[in-house]
């Protein structure tokens, strides 16, 4: 009697012991399938993967992606781990006859390894991440000489089909954003291009017009009509100059070509070297410096935030009516100089301003010349500003025209 209650006992014990089991298993599967869902990227996808058959199986994990075939995303086993034995098994598991079996596997999208009839003499089971014939990487179950029990493999092949669908879906996603950054360079291109046509013709023209003027009756002319004449090929020139080396620079600046060096720079002789180099644009508006303190330190790469300020005072000159006058202020707040470049024009209208510094959008002004600009200055201020660590933006001033606020990070002295 008391062998038939222990059998019994023994036998609902192992009963209740798998039906724990099966629990935690689908409730890992069930887990597995919203964390790939979550997943941002397909390292993601790859780690989560790993994690939760190592936690369902409790035995190494390892996956080789299609993009970088090799073993990258490891669960169960460290390499630097402090046991001699976890190093060894990291080895083992990772060996180059390992990888073969691994790369087999994925060329003929077929289970090779241990448990199976194809290179049975592996440590690893390798089985493919696969949606429909497409191979997406593989994942290695470090077995040795053990099996894995019927339901364990169909959770395994559940996870794998979970993964391959996130990383298929991973692809997609990848492949809309490839076209949409694809369209959207498109049509900066066509932007710039009729940007560039609109707006250098002007200039262009004007320099064309002079030139002809003095070699036509360059004789006839007295010379202040001269000097004239050479003053406005002079600045048109240096217009164009100035319009092409902002495109160069954002380029360079966009494309990480462009090495940003700084250091501790008196930010006084940065805003005194922007008037300076500004010169005859600022002639018809007088400038006001306005410093909390003149031995305000900025770290900073100084001619790239001269450009910034000349490009923010032509920008005042160009929407500002002449005579008016432009501001240039900071502040300390924090570890951050606050620069501001106000102006009293006309301002920027409230839906211009969340694009206002994207390349190609200019506002509208009430100058008698026709030029705009292509809004690559104001791109560029950006690019330079962010690439010190700091933020710009542009506000309303009181009680007309705009404030254009940057940021850099201050030197603290000792």
């Amino acid at each position: 009697m008391s062998f038939t209650v222990g059998f019994l006992t023994r036998k609902v014990r192992r009963q209740a012991e798998m039906a724990a089991r099966k629990a935690y298993r689908t409730e890992v599967l069930l887990e597995t399938a919203s964390l790939l869902q979550q997943a941002e990227n397909r390292e993601g996808i790859y780690r989560i993967t790993a994690r939760q058959l190592h936690r369902l199986l409790d035995k190494p994990v390892i996956i080789y992606p299609q993009e970088d075939f090799r073993p990258l995303y490891v669960e169960g086993i460290t390499k630097n781990s402090d046991s001699i034995q976890e190093r060894s098994l990291y080895g083992e598991l990772t060996a180059n006859d390992e990888q073969a079996v691994a790369d087999w596997a994925f060329r003929n999208n077929k289970h090779a390894g241990a448990g199976t009839g194809t290179l049975p003499g592996a440590k690893c089971l390798y089985l493919a991440i696969r949606s429909g014939s497409r191979v997406m990487g593989v994942v290695g179950i470090g077995l040795y000489d053990d099996r894995l029990e019927s339901f364990e493999n169909n959770m395994l092949i559940s996870i794998l089909s979970s993964c391959a669908l996130a990383l298929e879906k991973e692809r997609q996603r990848t492949r809309r954003r490839n076209m949409e950054v694809k369209a959207r360079q498109e049509e900066l291109r066509s932007s710039l291009l009729r940007g560039i046509s609109h707006d250098i013709r002007t200039p262009l023209t004007t320099i064309m017009g002079n030139a002809e003027l003095l070699q036509q009756e360059g004789l006839l002319l007295d010379e202040a009509r001269k000097r004239e004449v050479c003053q406005d090929i002079a600045e048109d020139a240096g217009w164009l100059i100035s319009m092409v080396e902002n495109l160069l620079a954002v380029t360079r600046i966009q494309g990480g070509t462009m090495q940003i060096r700084q250091e501790p720079e008196l930010l006084d002789d940065i805003v005194q070297a922007a008037i300076s180099h500004s010169g005859k644009r600022l002639a018809a508006h007088p400038v006001k410096v306005e410093l909390a303190d003149e031995y305000m330190m900025v770290k900073a790469d100084s001619r790239l935030i001269v450009q910034v300020l000349m490009n923010l005072l032509d920008n005042a000159v160009k929407y500002t009516p002449e005579g008016s006058g432009i501001t240039i202020a900071a502040v300390a707040k924090a570890q951050w100089a606050q620069i501001d470049v106000r102006d009293s024009g006309h301002g920027v209208d409230d839906k211009l301003k969340a694009t206002i510094f994207d390349s190609f959008v200019t506002g509208k002004s009430c100058r008698v010349d026709s030029r705009r600009g292509l809004g690559i200055g104001l791109s560029l201020c950006r690019a330079i500003v962010e690439a010190h660590g700091g933020r710009i933006e542009v506000l309303d001033n009181t009680p007309c025209g705009a404030v254009f606020r940057f940021t850099l990070p201050l030197v603290e002295l000792g």
